[in-house]
């Protein structure tokens, strides 16, 4: 009879120890309960002989209620570091760059900015996503896997570390298409653009370029295994000579509207640019031969695109012209082939003279 006595004893013991609804110092749990406790007294009176009365009281306790969650417990949801788009005090300018995507890769190229160490070149890839990080170079070009989506934005910021800090330029967020101007030429995702609304300098160019020549060399050849036979027929023309054409016909039609609907302005023809030519025989009566359904079928192999298509007038500002091709290079070939658009089209943009 005496060793009934030890639980009440223990009992006390324990309250006086402080093991109430107290909070634990190590875990900043609640501490175990009076009636958790009793259990745990239960384990050591089951464990000695002879007292059965004790055993028989202590094995029915109420089951465990769901641990109470604590502040210590909850974890909270981390914020995402948003990029900061104005310029830190001391920063370098601003770059000023160009984007040319291709299906599996991005360049940018920049003139660098006096006075910094060097480039952030981040990407954003949607209207309300967040500006990532790609890369971080010294360079005034950088190539990041990154390929052609046109909800794609790109920024390019220039960095000088002060006291121990990086200061970064402002983001200067390009978006599709990715228009860029540099001494009086306009570029759209890398490529030369030349039309009605977008002209050339009149002392730029010197001939077609090595690129061009190329293709079409390949071009020729390929043609050549169908047993197509083609050649140049008007390749390089300078401002001056397009000048002159221009203005031809000008006076043989009477007036500048018609000649506007099959002839460029100086300073406005594909063949200044040094990328177009006009192949075999550039008139009408070269529209559906033989050669001008291979050309629309098999040039954007080589790299070039049908630069006027059939029934785009209204977008291109010219004729229907079969014999007239562009150099584009191969990706962005098959890209405007495969969507079925012009030039125009494809990048958002007009063929209209200012006058």
């Amino acid at each position: 009879m005496k060793r009934t006595k030890l639980i009440p004893a223990l009992l006390a013991l324990a309250v006086l120890s402080g093991c109430g609804n107290s909070i634990s110092e190590n875990t900043g749990e609640p501490a175990a309960t009076l009636q958790e406790q009793q259990t745990v007294s239960q384990k050591h009176t089951e464990s000695t002989p002879d007292e059965p009365e004790v055993t028989k009281q202590t094995t029915t306790s109420a089951p465990a209620e769901p641990e109470p969650e604590t502040t210590t417990t909850k974890k909270k949801a981390k914020k995402k570091k948003t990029q900061k788009t104005k310029a830190d005090k001391n920063a370098p300018g601003n770059v000023h760059f160009m984007v040319n995507t291709s299906s599996d890769s991005t360049t940018l190229t920049w003139d660098g900015v006096e006075g910094a160490e060097g480039y952030s070149v981040s990407v954003k890839k949607g209207k309300n996503a967040e500006w990532e990080e790609l890369a971080v170079t010294e360079d005034t070009q950088c190539t990041v896997d990154v390929g052609f989506n046109k909800k794609y934005s790109f920024s390019v910021r220039a960095f000088v570390t002060r006291d121990g800090k990086k200061a970064y330029s402002a983001v200067n967020e390009l978006k599709f298409p990715y228009l860029y101007q540099k001494d009086g030429i306009t570029y759209v995702d890398g490529m030369m653009i030349v039309n009605k609304t977008y002209p050339l300098p009149a002392d730029y160019g010197c001939g077609l370029t090595e690129d061009t020549e190329q293709a079409f060399y390949e071009l020729s050849q390929g043609a050549a295994n169908d047993g197509i036979s083609l050649w140049i027929t008007s390749g390089f023309r300078s401002y001056d000579e397009q000048n002159w054409t221009y203005w031809g016909y000008v006076e043989r039609d009477g007036s500048t509207e018609s000649a506007d609907h099959y002839s460029a302005r100086a300073g406005h023809s594909e063949h200044q640019s040094g990328y177009a030519m006009d192949l075999n025989f550039a008139g009408m009566a070269f529209n559906g031969t033989p050669e001008a359904q291979w050309i629309e079928e098999n040039c954007f192999k080589y790299g070039f695109i049908l630069r006027y298509p059939e029934g785009k007038e209204d977008k291109t500002g010219y004729n229907y012209e079969s014999w007239h091709i562009r150099y584009v290079g191969l990706d962005r070939a098959k890209r405007l082939h495969d969507s079925g658009l012009t030039v125009e089209e494809f990048y958002g943009l007009t063929s209209e003279y200012s006058d």
